[in-house]
C-alpha cells in the first residue's frame, strides 16, 4: 500500500480522521529503525486507533520473537469478546534479520530472566548461541562461559543451568520459518474485519518475501536515522527529525524554542533524540511560566555534552563493570564517533592509568582514601611526582637528541613547535586542573597491576592494526577490548 518517512506519518495520521471508511486502518503496519521513534511512532497510531482507556481491552502486545509469532497468528484470527477494533502488536522483532549484537540479545536474555519469561529467555539464549557458533548441544561449561563473558556472576549458575534444560526440552527447530511462511498466507488471504496487526523492528532485510507482503498489504514506516553524523550530508537528514522531536516535546507544554538555543542544545548533546527528548523535559520545568527557551537556558541547565558518553564509558571500564560498559560502547557505535576514536579514549585513559600505578607503586601510596587526606597528604606528592617525571623526560629527550653540527642561528616555528611536543609527557595533573578527577581515578587504579596495564595497551595498538586492516567485525574488536578490561587476566592473553 505505502511506505512513509516517519516525518510525513503524522499527516498520514490526520489524513485518517477525514476518511470516511468504516475502517480507514490499514491491516498491518510495520514501524522499524530508530526505537525511541518507532515506539513514538507506535504510541501515536495507537491513539488514532483507539482511545487511551481501550488500550486495556483492545490491544495485545507481545515480544517479537519467533516463538511468539503462531500465538500473534492465532490472535489475530480470533474474534474479541469486544466488539469493534482490536490490535496485535508484534513488537521489537528480528525476524526480518539474522543479525544482532550479542550484547543487545544478552540484554533481552536478562529482561526475560528477570520476569520469569522462559520462552523468550530460550530464544535469546538460542541467538547468543549462533553468534558465538554454539548450539544447545555444546557442552554446558562452553555454553556458561558466555555468561562469564558478558558479567554474570557464579550464583547465577543453577539459573542458567535450569534454562539450558529448559531451552534443550523446549528447542524450536524450524519453527520461525514456518510462522512466517504462515502469517504470509494470512496476509494474503486477509485478516477478520477490524483486526490488525502491528510489528516493530530496528533492523529489516528488504529482500524478505514477508517485508514485500506488508508492503503490498500494508503501510511501513521508516523510522531510521543516519547512525554517522560526521558529513554534511547526514547532519542534514537529521535536521527535520531532531525538528520535529523539539516540537513534538515542546507543543504539549506551549514551549518553543530559538534558533541560537536549539545550535546551543546540538552542540552539547549532539544529534541523540533521547538526550535532546530528556534535556528538553529538564527545560521545560527550568523555565517555568516563560515560553521561550534561550540559548543562556541551554547554558545554564544542560550540564550533559556531547562527549559524556565517552566519560561513562572510561569510567565503566575503571570500575570494571562490564555490562555497563558494553551498553555506553553501544551508545557510542550508534552516536556520532568512530571506532578508530574510541579506541584514541581508551588508549588515553590507560596512558593516564599506567602513571597513577607508577606513581602509587613508587611512593607506597594506598588507592583507597577519602577526599581530605587526598587533599593534605597525597596532592603535595603529586605535585613532586610530576615535577620528577618531566625533568627525567627532558633529561632522556636530551641524551637521545643527536648533538647540532650548527649553531641554532635560527630555528622554524614549526620546529620549535615539535620540539615542545616532544618534551610534554602525561603527568598526573595539569597546572590548575580540578584535583577531584584525579581523586576518583586513583582510587579506581589499585584494581589494576602495572602489568595488566602495559598489556592493555598493547591490546590496543592491535586492536587499531584490526580495525585499519578490516579483517574483522568494528564492535567485535571493540567489544574484546573492552572484556579485556573488565574480567580476568585470561583475557589477556593473545
Amino acid at each position: 500500500m505505502a511506505e512513509l518517512f516517519y516525518r510525513a506519518f503524522p499527516s498520514y495520521l490526520k489524513s485518517l480522521h477525514q476518511d470516511k471508511d468504516a475502517s480507514p486502518f490499514a491491516p498491518v503496519y510495520l514501524l522499524h529503525g530508530d526505537e525511541m521513534l518507532y515506539k513514538s511512532a507506535l504510541d501515536d497510531l495507537l491513539d488514532t486507533m483507539m482511545t487511551p482507556e481501550d488500550r486495556i481491552t483492545r490491544f495485545e502486545s507481545m515480544e517479537g520473537i519467533a516463538e511468539n509469532l503462531f500465538r500473534a497468528i492465532e490472535s489475530i484470527q480470533t474474534f474479541s469478546f469486544f466488539p469493534g477494533i482490536k490490535v496485535i502488536g508484534f513488537l521489537d522483532t528480528n525476524i526480518f534479520t539474522e543479525h544482532q549484537e550479542p550484547s543487545k540479545t544478552f540484554s533481552k536474555l536478562q529482561e526475560a530472566l528477570s520476569r520469569q519469561d522462559s520462552r523468550s529467555a530460550a530464544h535469546h539464549l538460542g541467538k547468543l548461541l549462533d553468534a558465538r557458533s554454539l548450539t544447545l548441544d555444546s557442552a554446558e561449561s562452553d555454553i556458561l562461559a558466555i555468561f562469564t563473558e558478558f558479567g554474570m556472576s557464579e550464583k547465577d549458575r543453577s539459573l542458567l543451568s535450569e534454562l539450558l534444560a529448559y531451552a534443550r526440552q523446549h528447542r524450536s527447530g524450524d519453527g520461525m520459518d514456518s510462522a512466517i511462511q504462515l502469517l504470509e498466507k494470512e496476509l494474503m488471504r486477509g485478516f477478520p474485519e477490524g483486526h490488525h496487526l502491528i510489528l516493530t523492528a530496528e533492523a529489516i532485510d528488504r529482500r524478505k518475501s514477508l517485508y514485500k507482503r506488508i508492503l503490498e498489504k500494508g503501510v511501513v514506516v521508516d523510522c531510521s536515522v543516519p547512525k554517522d553524523v560526521s558529513t554534511k550530508a547526514s547532519r542534514q537528514a537529521m535536521e527535520p527529525i531532531v525538528d520535529g522531536e523539539i516540537q513534538r516535546v515542546l507543543s504539549g507544554h506551549g514551549k518553543r524554542l530559538s534558533g541560537q538555543a536549539k545550535a546551543a542544545l546540538i552542540e552539547k548533546t549532539g544529534y541523540h533524540l533521547r538526550t535532546i527528548a530528556s534535556e528538553l523535559a529538564k527545560l521545560v520545568q527550568y523555565t517555568g511560566n516563560r515560553k521561550e527557551i534561550t540559548a543562556e537556558d541551554i547554558r545554564q541547565a544542560v550540564t550533559r555534552s556531547k562527549t559524556d558518553p565517552i566519560y561513562v564509558f572510561t569510567n565503566a571500564l575503571t570500575d570494571k563493570n562490564l555490562p555497563q560498559a558494553l551498553s555506553a560502547l553501544d551508545a557510542l557505535l550508534n552516536g556520532d564517533l568512530f571506532p578508530p576514536q574510541i579506541i584514541a579514549a581508551m588508549h588515553n585513559q590507560v596512558r593516564k592509568m599506567i602513571v597513577i600505578r607508577s606513581f602509587l607503586d613508587k611512593t607506597g601510596v594506598q588507592g583507597d582514601m577519602d577526599f581530605n587526606t587526598f587533599q593534605n597528604r597525597i596532592l603535595p606528592q603529586i605535585q613532586a611526582f610530576d615535577d620528577a617525571l618531566q625533568l627525567q623526560v627532558s633529561q632522556w629527550h636530551a641524551m637521545l637528541s643527536p648533538p647540532d653540527e650548527h649553531p641554532p642561528s635560527r630555528k622554524s616555528k614549526k620546529t620549535a613547535d615539535s620540539s615542545r611536543k616532544t618534551e610534554s609527557v602525561p603527568g598526573l595533573m595539569k597546572k590548575g586542573q580540578n584535583p577531584y578527577p584525579v581523586f576518583l581515578l586513583l582510587n579506581k587504579v589499585h584494581r589494576f597491576t602495572l602489568a595488566r596495564l602495559v598489556r592493555l595497551l598493547q591490546l590496543l595498538g592491535e586492536a587499531d592494526e584490526k580495525l585499519k586492516s578490516g579483517t574483522l567485525h568494528p564492535r567485535a574488536v571493540l567489544e574484546h577490548v573492552v572484556m579485556a578490561f573488565c574480567i580476568d587476566d585470561a583475557a589477556l592473553t593473545p
